[in-house]
């Protein structure tokens, strides 16, 4: 894909005829690869022999890949053709858990 507002040619669909069935078949349009690595680090901090402080750290989609949504497919829209979202950017959570 190279231009997200022409991801595919619209002008090639049109709208069946009435009481006739169209002849796009199931999933002709796909969205994108998607890519996404998750990395996770913890590490635990003994208090006492039945108590603990645990702290975890946790990224998703470590490399920060752009990741778009299926472009609009429905003819009577505006936008059809055209990718108008992205999934998340990367994410980053922290986290302290204390245990007994």
């Amino acid at each position: 894909m190279t231009n997200p507002d022409h991801a595919f040619d619209p002008t090639v669909f049109a709208f069946p005829g009435a009481e006739s069935v169209g002849n796009v078949g199931r999933n002709t349009l796909i969205g994108h690869h998607f890519v996404s690595q998750d990395f996770a680090v913890l590490k635990n901090f003994h208090i006492t022999e039945s108590q603990r402080v645990q702290f975890r750290a946790e990224f998703f989609n470590l490399f920060n890949h752009a990741n778009f949504k299926s472009p609009e497919n429905r003819l009577d829209q505006n936008a059809v053709g055209k990718i108008g979202d992205t999934f998340d950017p990367r994410l980053i959570q922290f986290s302290l858990r204390f245990q007994w």
